[in-house]
């Protein structure tokens, strides 16, 4: 994934950002349902029952990257980590 000033994220940075800053991201919308499949990993006595849980709610959450070179904020919506999908770009105001 690069940046349009040219920086190129690595590939694990989805997940964390060694050079920036990253958040998650999850939609008001989704929130509801991302919060029950983590309640639900979080109450299951089994590991598989949990592990299933935290995969549901993982298809809930996007990202935010900040670019170290640029300041420019990347946002990935929720499903578009694995489709190849083009990330959304924001600048800060001068």
């Amino acid at each position: 994934m690069h940046c349009r000033c040219g920086y190129t994220f690595p590939v694990d940075s989805a997940m964390r950002n060694p050079a920036g800053r990253s958040f998650a991201l999850i939609d008001d919308k989704d929130y509801p349902a991302f919060l029950k499949e983590e309640k639900n990993a979080m109450l299951a006595t089994e590991e598989e029952f949990s592990l299933r849980a935290i995969a549901r709610s993982c298809r809930y959450v996007g990202c935010l990257l900040e670019c170290p070179e640029c300041s420019r904020i990347l946002m990935l919506p929720a499903n578009s980590l694995e489709a190849a999908a083009e990330p959304q770009f924001y600048s800060r105001e001068p």
